[in-house]
């Protein structure tokens, strides 16, 4: 459970997320901020106000079911300042107080031990407890014990009688209302901190000045989690990342929110801001509990820089797609071979591009684009944004698994040039770098998957041709590869040319006669006898090609009797003349199938 500024319970699952339970007073009503000196500009020292949060004993009094109680002991500590409050029927109680602690108490589990009760105002005292309501109906029948109200008195420490009508319920929900009402820090100085941290922005700063400042004033360790490429700050953090269901969390409620992650191995209190753009979450920044206990001016003054923040990313974001249009536009003119080799290796050095190797080309399609698009309802300029942001995942993919790797964009392709050896063509490489290739694009589309599941990706590889000539010649036929592919073998399938086959040359004849007159001298004449009689001979026909005509094998798959796999096979011959014993015959019906499924495509 996480809680916002408002109070909100958000549903990001606490076992994955190390949540902090409880409510919105354990993170808003907290210790006030140390004096400290910050550096506002070189030359230019300011010291920060130390400001104080909470209510005090005074103010508490004229809360809630306190109105109706009167301080018995310890008038002097009235000043005493209450940010919390807690309920002490155990010893154990006061091992975990935080300080400005206000209890409620029977005094049930020490009101029969003497030493006990002359070591509860002291301990108190050294815990920096703001004072001691105590209920004195059943429990203390004579009364507040003299030992409390005298070292009371004399430590100043305020004691409260509370009424037997008075619930602890009146006091508690009533005093931390009054504490968080009260609690706000004040706006001119958020406003003095945010007024900084805008002047650094707006006059030039980098984005590292910027968050170092905000982590002096924020007296704690700043992170920035980036999406985008280039923008790096405490890198060297290993920070636990958020899954996406969470990330869809922080993208609904659209502001910082407290909670607890891992921080270089540890579990560590955190906000968390989210830096959304364009209704997508680019980063995160969070400001960590490692030096002071986090209060709502960290929360507040967060709420306020994100803004700021955010803008630097846009501005590196723009400049990052301005650039990514130049190498896609640079790109297309190499895959369609409209550029020569000489001015493509002296341009291609200026993005670190060596046109002097070889390269496999594969492109990616996602799979019915418009539908996706059409159910998350957006526009154009959200059809341009995701595409950008699923190139950006690849480039950061391949920086990982293969930095040398070229990625760019068309209008309807994500293009990958993968690093190959020249010779790598010969036959008894051809294989091992074919089947070496599926699995690096799966692997990419399986990463893919995970960071963008709402879309599926086709993948076509073309031959490999060495030379700067032969990238363009691998475009084309991994196009082809997905044009011709997904018709034939359907979507979310990675496919390498070689694997078209035969398809290859039937999808150009797809308007032949001679292609059509086997269809219907064959596999057709099955189909409509299937169709009448219920038989499953285009199925039996099928099977049996695709495990080498063995009797045996196709009437085990298909679990039937070998002599009924006999009888089909007859039966085929009387429709279609084809007899599939005979070697030109079995050809015409293999090729039937394949026509078939050209056609039904």
């Amino acid at each position: 459970m996480l809680i916002d500024r408002e109070g909100k319970e958000t549903t990001i699952d606490d076992s994955v997320n190390h949540a902090v339970p409880g409510t919105l007073n354990q993170f808003d009503v907290d210790n006030s901020l140390s004096t400290q000196w910050l550096q506002r500009s070189e030359g230019d020292w300011v010291e920060e106000e130390e400001f104080k949060m909470g209510i005090t004993i005074e103010q508490a009094m004229h809360i809630g079911g306190l109105r109706h109680c009167k301080i018995a002991a310890g008038h002097e500590g009235a000043e005493r300042i209450v940010q919390h409050v807690a309920v002490m029927e155990v010893p154990d109680t006061i091992r975990w107080l935080k300080g400005n602690d206000f209890l409620l108490s029977s005094l049930f589990s020490v009101k029969d031990d003497p030493e006990a009760l002359e070591q509860l105002v002291p301990q108190l005292i050294e815990k920096n407890c703001a004072g001691l309501a105590i209920k004195t109906y059943h429990a203390l029948e004579e009364g507040i014990p003299a030992i409390i109200l005298e070292q009371a008195n004399a430590y100043q420490f305020p004691i409260i009688e509370i009424k037997n009508e008075v619930s602890y319920l009146d006091i508690m929900t009533p005093l931390m209302a009054g504490i968080l009402t009260n609690n706000s820090p004040r706006s001119e100085q958020v406003e003095d901190y945010y007024k900084w941290v805008s002047e650094l922005a707006f006059n030039g700063e980098s984005l590292d000045i910027i968050l170092d400042t905000l982590k002096k004033i924020m007296t704690n360790h700043v992170t920035l989690e980036s999406e985008i490429p280039f923008i790096k700050y405490n890198h060297d953090d290993l920070i636990a990342s958020f899954s996406r269901e969470q990330r869809n969390e922080f993208l609904k409620a659209r502001r910082p929110i407290k909670t607890k992650r891992e921080l270089n191995g540890k579990k560590v209190n955190c906000i968390v801001a989210p830096l959304i753009l364009n209704q997508e979450i680019n980063g995160f920044l969070t400001c960590w509990e490692t030096e002071s206990e986090l209060t709502s001016f960290h929360l507040i003054l967060l709420e306020r820089v994100i803004p700021l923040i955010a803008l630097e990313f846009l501005k590196v974001k723009t400049k990052i797609e301005v650039e990514q249009k130049y190498r896609n536009e640079f790109l297309r003119e190499i895959v369609s071979g409209n550029i020569k080799m000489e001015e493509a290796i002296e341009k291609g050095k200026f993005y670190n591009w060596n046109f002097n190797e070889s390269y496999e080309v594969i492109i990616l399609a996602i799979d019915h684009f418009m539908r996706v698009v059409k159910r998350l309802d957006h526009n154009e300029l959200f059809i341009q944004e995701y595409k950008l942001k699923i190139l950006r995942i690849m480039e950061n993919l391949m920086r990982i698994k293969m930095s040398s790797a070229i990625v760019g964009m068309t209008s309807n392709y994500f293009i990958i040039l993968k690093p190959a050896k020249k010779h790598i063509h010969l036959a008894e490489n051809k294989k091992d770098m074919i089947q070496a290739t599926k699995k690096f694009i799966t692997n990419i589309i399986a990463e893919l998957k995970r960071q963008v599941p709402e879309v599926t990706f086709t993948s076509g590889i073309g031959r490999f041709h060495s030379g700067f000539c032969g990238i363009s010649i691998g475009y084309k036929d991994a196009i082809k590869t997905i044009e011709i592919g997904k018709e034939i073998f359907g979507r979310r399938t990675v496919l390498h040319f070689d694997d078209l086959g035969i398809y290859r040359m039937l999808s150009q004849l797809e308007s032949n006669e001679e292609l059509t007159t086997v269809y219907h001298d064959t596999i057709k004449k099955l189909v409509t006898y299937d169709e009448n009689s219920g038989a499953n001979l285009v199925e039996t026909l099928k099977v049996y090609f695709e495990h080498d005509c063995s009797l045996k094998d196709t009437a085990e798959l298909l679990y039937i009797h070998v002599n009924t796999i006999k009888y089909r096979l007859k039966k085929i011959k009387e429709l279609t003349e084809y007899d599939v014993f005979r070697t030109e015959d079995k050809f015409y019906l293999q090729l039937g199938l394949k026509v078939a499924r050209l056609l039904a495509k």
